[in-house]
């Protein structure tokens, strides 16, 4: 029971991981000049970034933290210690993301553990040193930021 709770939170974690934050207008003014330039391919997200996010997963408060790394090629992998309902959790997770020149993408999260999937949406900003994400699967209301380190 203990295995399945730690890696379901774990794939909570990351679904959070790719929520949003709210957004300020300065910044969401710079995602869109970047949008309108066409700029953004699977290379603008290319390194490593600091993540945090926040929010609900099956109904309990979650939070998250940890260093995520893009490939420039579609795949990532991502390390995490995460709190859901007061159980601390630590583990690794891997996955996909998309980006378009628009400067918005999506990730898919493996949990092999667990034979699941999680999905989110982001948009990059600040010329790919930030992201604001969004879960977007059903009970997960998370949203999270991240920053090139």
């Amino acid at each position: 029971m203990y295995k399945v709770l730690s890696t379901t939170t774990a794939l909570v974690a990351f679904l959070v991981m790719f929520g949003g934050t709210p957004i300020r207008y300065g910044e969401a003014l710079a995602g869109q000049e970047q949008a309108r330039s066409g700029v953004c391919s699977l290379k603008t997200m290319k390194g490593t970034h600091g993540f945090s996010y926040s929010g609900t997963v099956m109904g309990s408060l979650i939070t998250a933290v940890g260093p995520i790394t893009f490939d420039g090629a579609g795949r990532l992998s991502a390390t995490y210690d995460v709190n859901w309902g007061g159980t601390p959790i630590h583990g690794s997770v891997t996955g996909t993301y998309t980006v378009d020149a628009g400067c918005t993408g999506t990730v898919t999260l493996h949990l092999p553990v667990l034979g699941l999937t999680s999905n989110g949406s982001f948009i990059i900003t600040n010329n790919g040193q930030e992201t604001f994400f969004i879960g977007v699967d059903p009970d997960v209301t998370v949203t999270g930021a991240t920053k090139r380190i």
